[in-house]
């Protein structure tokens, strides 16, 4: 396990009831991945791209609901998936997997440390269970509109807002970086 928390958050969190955040889409014209390291780093970049709704809405969706009950789920109501959460091994174990992004942005954000045994740490810093959903309905796959990094961004957002804990767009998009 690497140490990739960026975030120091206290050992108790005072957290919010329900979290909804909503972001635009992202149309690229020119210069796509030339931003992204290491090729930015050795060569430079240059983006031109611009934000977009689909239908009049911003199509990209994070829900984070404080449950009674000590339980982390995760849902992707895009492929209408869920899943309860029951170790850390399960957080830390993202390869290949429909909720990496998800998973990654609990260890980027700091909600999950380092130093936690298990997930009843998590329970106990936060006093509830976690529901977070993620909805990219209106998004196909591999459209190349920003499910991947702006539903990380989105969800990181999320998480803050949901834990009370401000954060710049630069401490975004550098958590969005190693995500």
């Amino acid at each position: 396990y690497i140490d990739i928390n960026t975030r120091k958050l206290p050992d108790k969190i005072t957290t919010k009831q329900n979290v909804i955040i909503e972001s635009h889409a992202r149309i690229n014209f020119a210069g796509g991945w030339s931003d992204t390291p290491p090729y930015c780093i050795e060569n430079g970049g240059c983006v031109l791209n611009a934000s977009i709704t689909l239908n009049n809405e911003k199509p990209i969706k994070v829900i984070i609901e404080k449950l009674t009950e000590k339980k982390l789920v995760l849902n992707r109501v895009d492929s209408n998936e869920m899943k309860q959460i029951t170790s850390l091994h399960d957080i830390q174990n993202y390869n290949n997997d429909t909720y990496s992004i998800l998973k990654s942005c609990l260890l980027i954000s700091g909600l999950i440390k380092e130093k936690d045994r298990d997930l009843n740490e998590l329970f106990n810093r936060i006093n509830s269970g976690l529901k977070i959903s993620t909805d990219t309905t209106n998004i196909p796959e591999g459209s190349g509109l920003g499910t991947s990094s702006i539903l990380a961004a989105t969800i990181l957002q999320a998480i803050y807002k949901f834990i009370n804990v401000h954060i710049t767009n630069l401490e975004i998009s550098h958590q969005v970086l190693k995500i």
